[in-house]
C-alpha cells in the first residue's frame, strides 16, 4: 500500500487535490491544520494590519480524492487552526467523515493499517497567533492539548500523527527567528505550548518508532529514543508531504 503523509494543509484543497491526481496514493494520513472550518463566512481578515484573503475551507465538495473513480481515503488530526466548535458537534454524534472519504481522527484516536501497524492520532497545540484571531470563530482554546487526552492511550503504537512535536525534538521557531522577534514583528504569543510535555509523553508510553507533525512550516528529520521523526512543511512548499516508509 502507498501512503503519503502530509503537514499543513490550511485549506488549500486545490493543492491537496493536486497530490492525489499526481501521485495516486491508496491512503493519506494528514499531521493537522487541515483547515477544518465549514462555518467560515469572512472572505477577508485583518491580519496583523494585513488584509488578507480567506479561503473557502469546508472540504465538503472541494476535495477531489477519487482519481480515475477509486476512493483516496484520508484521515487527518486535528491542528490549532480548525474549526473546534464544529468538530465537537461532530463528536457528539460520532460522525468523523468531514466529506467523502476524508475521516477526521480525533486526539487518542487510532487505525491499523492494512499491514498490522497501529496508527495513534494525537493533534492539537497552542496557536502563537492567537491574540490577532477571534474567539470561537477562528480561534479556540480547546486546540491545545489535556491530560484528558492521554487517557487511553494504547499500550504501544507504531507511528504517531500529532500537529506538534514533544519537547525532545528540537525544532527552530519560525524563519529561524527568536522568540522575541516574533513577538514584537507580528505580535505572535511564544510562550511554552503545553502540549508538548504531553506528547513527551506519548513518546515515552508508545515507543513508536516512526513520528510525524507537522505546524512548525519547515522540514526537519532526527531521531529521539529509536524513534525517527519528522517534522513536515506547509504545503504547497517543498517537503510539504513524504511517503510513509
Amino acid at each position: 500500500m502507498r501512503i503519503i503523509v502530509c503537514g499543513d494543509v490550511h485549506g488549500g484543497w486545490g493543492w491537496l487535490n493536486a497530490l492525489i491526481n499526481r501521485k495516486r496514493p491508496d491512503m493519506i494520513l494528514q499531521c493537522g491544520d487541515f483547515g477544518y472550518f465549514p462555518r467560515e463566512k469572512k472572505e477577508v481578515r485583518d491580519y496583523s494590519g494585513r488584509m488578507v484573503a480567506m479561503r473557502k475551507y469546508d472540504p465538503q465538495g472541494r476535495i477531489k480524492n477519487a482519481p480515475g473513480g477509486k476512493r483516496v481515503p484520508i484521515h487527518w488530526a486535528e491542528g490549532n487552526h480548525e474549526d473546534y466548535h464544529s468538530l465537537q458537534e461532530r463528536r457528539k454524534k460520532e460522525d468523523y467523515e468531514v466529506a467523502p472519504g476524508v475521516y477526521w481522527q480525533p486526539r487518542g484516536s487510532t487505525f491499523r493499517l492494512p499491514d498490522g501497524r497501529l496508527v495513534l492520532f494525537m493533534g492539537g497545540a497552542k496557536s502563537t497567533d492567537w491574540k490577532l484571531n477571534e474567539p470561537e470563530v477562528d480561534w479556540f482554546p480547546d486546540e491545545v492539548l489535556t491530560e484528558a487526552d492521554l487517557a487511553n492511550l494504547p499500550e504501544r503504537a507504531d507511528i504517531v500523527i500529532s500537529h506538534t512535536v514533544p519537547l525532545e525534538f528540537k525544532v527552530p521557531n519560525w524563519g529561524g527567528m527568536t522568540s522575541d522577534a516574533l513577538e514584537k514583528q507580528w505580535g505572535w504569543d511564544m510562550s511554552p505550548d503545553p502540549s508538548r510535555p504531553l506528547l513527551s509523553r506519548v513518546l515515552e508510553h508508545c515507543r513508536p518508532n516512526l513520528w510525524y507533525a507537522a505546524h512548525w512550516h519547515t522540514f526537519i528529520q532526527g531521531e529521539c529514543r529509536g524513534c525517527r521523526w519528522t517534522v513536515l512543511n506547509m504545503a504547497p512548499n517543498p517537503n510539504w508531504w513524504i511517503w510513509l516508509p
